[in-house]
């Protein structure tokens, strides 16, 4: 009986493609956040403190998120197999 692989790369392809976005969009969130206000304040329109402060809790969330993501892949996902020579 053989095996047909090509479904399973395929869908692996896909999550990888996900997941990948994810991270990127998830770690590319603050750096968003901070350019933002970096731009506000370059065209003099600063904002006020309860904006700066909700936008400071959004970004804390996010790095939160961002370590309790980390900390479930590394404790869940098992180490690779070593190949046998």
């Amino acid at each position: 009986m053989s095996v047909d692989l090509t479904k399973l790369q395929a869908a692996i392809a896909a999550e990888d493609t996900l997941i990948d976005s994810a991270v990127a969009a998830i770690t590319g969130f603050p750096a968003v956040v901070a350019q933002a206000v970096k731009d506000a304040l370059a065209a003099n329109n600063v904002a006020d403190a309860a904006a700066q402060q909700a936008a400071d809790a959004a970004e804390a969330d996010v790095q939160a998120k961002v370590a309790s993501l980390t900390q479930a892949l590394t404790t869940n996902v098992p180490n690779a197999p070593t190949p046998s020579p």
